[in-house]
């Protein structure tokens, strides 16, 4: 699977780098993938780049994923960063509960 900076730097190439970055993020639980039978054991199944805060919007809200995030950062840099976190608060059991599951 591609890393998350080649990711980024991929979708947003030849973008002005003056502009702010969004990605979606979309996650599922291992159990719904079949790759296990742990139901709170999430993973990070694809990414959405844009570098229009509508479009993002529009996508987060219309995505068939009740999982999904929204992150966002000025450089790519930073979203890179806001990526990694989101991954490891998946992984993060009190965040999932605060977070995640009143919303599902």
């Amino acid at each position: 699977m591609e890393g998350i900076k080649e990711s980024i730097e991929r979708a947003f190439a030849g973008k002005d780098p003056e502009r702010k970055y969004w990605a979606l993020m979309l996650f599922e639980t291992e159990m719904r993938l079949g790759i296990s039978n742990k139901p709170n054991k999430w993973v990070n199944v694809n990414n959405r780049f844009y570098s229009n805060g509508f479009e993002a919007l529009e996508a987060y809200a219309n995505t068939p994923c009740p999982a999904s995030q929204l992150v966002d950062s000025l450089t790519k840099e930073g979203l890179e960063e806001e990526m990694k976190q989101m991954i490891v608060n998946y992984s993060d059991e009190k965040w999932l509960e605060e977070n995640l599951y009143p919303y599902l």
